[in-house]
């Protein structure tokens, strides 16, 4: 049984016939109509980002809470370097004090921060066989990627830096 009813949309006095749970009598009414499903404030469409549910405070607010205390950090992070890498947290401890928490390549610790803390050293790895050669620092991590793990690259770059 189909009822008549007026679009919810505040700006929008028109009716239609309501055929499942819909609520509006247009998508344009329903997009422009977004509201927060936490606190109900309005999205407006011309605010950057309004593919996001979330109005700004209540989105930070569940990012925050969604990347949680220190101790379920510690634990995300070695389930995700076990699930990328196949390291466990024992494994990528006995990696760092091999090293003495220093990067591989240039030797230093890591100074690089994240999220108002230093970086943990990030797990190397062969691309093509996944074999762990070993912890560097972001910027050695980085510079490799750049290079596309190349030696011919890396080579040339090292030619290049060399005074004549």
């Amino acid at each position: 049984m189909a009822r008549i009813l007026e679009c919810l949309h505040p700006d929008c006095s028109r009716t239609f016939i309501r055929v499942t749970c819909q609520k509006y009598c247009s998508v344009e009414c329903r997009k422009a109509d977004r509201r927060c499903p936490t606190c109900k404030a309005h999205l407006p469409l011309d605010q950057p980002g309004t593919k996001n549910s979330y109005c700004r405070p209540c989105g930070a607010e569940i990012a925050r809470l969604r990347r949680g205390t220190p101790e379920e950090r510690v634990r995300s992070v070695g389930a995700f370097r076990l699930k990328q890498y196949g390291i466990t947290a024992d494994e990528y401890v006995a990696l760092c004090l091999a090293q003495d928490d220093r990067c591989a390549i240039c030797g230093q610790p890591e100074t690089g921060f994240r999220r108002g803390q230093v970086r943990t050293l990030s797990v190397d790895h062969d691309h093509d066989t996944g074999r762990i050669r070993g912890l560097l620092c972001f910027r050695c991590n980085s510079a490799l990627g750049l290079m596309a793990d190349d030696p011919d690259r890396l080579a040339a770059a090292i030619r290049y830096l060399s005074p004549t």
